[in-house]
């Protein structure tokens, strides 16, 4: 998995893929699965820091992954 720019070790992060440039972008700090395991992303609207492009994200296209 590819490094997480600007993201904190052993943080847990919501992520998605930006779909022009297919980098990661961490959004959102969150709870480790240990501490809330059924945690539930709502739907986003984010530009991406790497090609400025403005994507709206389904809670299906969100995931949560642990900072490097």
């Amino acid at each position: 998995m590819p490094e997480l720019k600007g993201t904190e070790p052993d943080k847990w992060y919501l992520v998605v893929v930006c779909p022009k440039c297919l980098k990661d972008i961490a959004f959102a700090e969150v709870p480790s699965p240990q501490v809330e395991p059924n945690h539930r992303a709502l739907g986003v609207r984010l530009t991406c820091p790497g090609c400025r492009g403005v994507t709206s994200f389904a809670p299906a296209e969100i995931t949560r992954r642990q900072g490097i």
